[in-house]
């Protein structure tokens, strides 16, 4: 029986290390993430360190020419606002698939912030953070000022 008992005692042993190991690996894992810059910090400061290119590029495309690369993947757009309004549209990072897709960019509006439930503009007070809203079934936006004219964005789909 000393044997058995030998043999069970190494079994519980290798299970508590199991466990041990598991539960810390989740700690690192959210300690790690924790010091990683959001994908919103991170279009942010894309945002605030080419504003001056971002400034040149947005006139060049209102104007009619091709927007100036300077640097930033993404996808732009001018996006018709619902009084007749103009804002250009920067997608630089997309993911899910089919219904559940999600966008995330920033975009310039000399009017303000946009409403993407209804492409309209928004006033909000200044102490508010951003704008969250929710349109049909379970699709929701939310936008926030980076700086200036420059807002953050997400689609959710």
């Amino acid at each position: 029986m000393p044997a058995d008992r030998r043999k069970n005692g190494w079994l519980w042993l290798i299970c508590i290390a199991a466990v041990v190991l598991v539960m810390l690996s989740g700690i690192l894992t959210r300690v790690i993430s924790g010091l990683m810059p959001t994908r919103q910090e991170k279009i942010a400061a894309m945002v605030m360190e080419n504003l001056d290119a971002l400034e040149n590029s947005t006139q060049a495309f209102l104007s009619g020419k091709a927007a100036e690369p300077f640097g930033i993947q993404c996808t732009a757009t001018v996006e018709t606002l619902s009084d007749g309004g103009q804002f250009i549209s920067y997608q630089t990072d997309a993911g899910g698939f089919g219904p559940q897709t999600s966008y995330y960019g920033f975009y310039w509006s000399p009017e303000g912030m946009v409403n993407f439930a209804d492409y309209s503009l928004v006033g909000i007070p200044d102490t508010a953070v951003g704008l969250k809203t929710r349109a049909d079934g379970d699709n929701w936006f939310y936008t926030e000022k980076i700086t200036g004219n420059w807002y953050y964005f997400e689609w959710h789909f």
